[in-house]
């Protein structure tokens, strides 16, 4: 009798996991990785555009940066959402997905650096304001690149951002996944 009880015990405790899982995942994980995902879109959506008016030759440095930092704030509320979901979950030591970290990591953060696997991912660029749109215009900012050349300057760190975003995703995705079959 004491066995049966002894086996109960553990089916329960089993579910009780199982659910605590499945809670976590579409309570924590879907919502964020959604969340990430129009981030990603926008980010896409900006960079396209500034790509477009380059290529149409009438941007210059001064309207290209008015144009990001109107974007940059159309989305604003859910970087924000991401990003303190992603600061509370690390308080907490939930993560355990490092693709997942690294793909959230890399879309608020885009620049080549975090396009490549890293063995330990850390939010501080995010936190020093290394920001996708605002790291992309201190580097061209920074840049002693002559007035002519600035569009194609522009132009390829906008591609730079681009693939970075790209490889961003494809982690996040693969630690959504890999998330999904372990929780659920």
């Amino acid at each position: 009798m004491e066995f049966l009880k002894l086996l109960q015990f553990i089916a329960d405790a089993i579910q009780w996991r199982a659910r605590k899982d499945r809670k976590f995942f579409e309570e924590i994980v879907q919502p964020l990785f959604e969340q990430a995902e129009a981030v990603f879109n926008d980010f896409v959506r900006i960079f396209d555009k500034l790509i477009e008016m380059l290529d149409e030759g009438e941007t210059g440095l001064e309207e290209a940066r008015r144009f990001l930092l109107k974007e940059r704030r159309l989305n604003q509320s859910t970087r924000t959402k991401v990003r303190e979901t992603i600061k509370i979950l690390k308080e907490k030591h939930t993560f355990s997905s490092e693709s997942f970290e690294r793909g959230l990591e890399g879309i608020l953060c885009a620049n080549v650096s975090h396009s490549e696997p890293s063995d330990h991912v850390d939010f501080a660029g995010y936190y020093q304001k290394n920001h996708t749109i605002l790291g992309f215009l201190s580097e061209v900012s920074n840049n002693e690149v002559p007035a002519h050349m600035l569009p194609d300057f522009c132009r390829a760190q906008s591609m730079k951002q681009l693939e970075a975003l790209e490889t961003s995703f494809s982690s996040l995705t693969a630690g959504y996944l890999e998330l999904k079959k372990r929780l659920l």
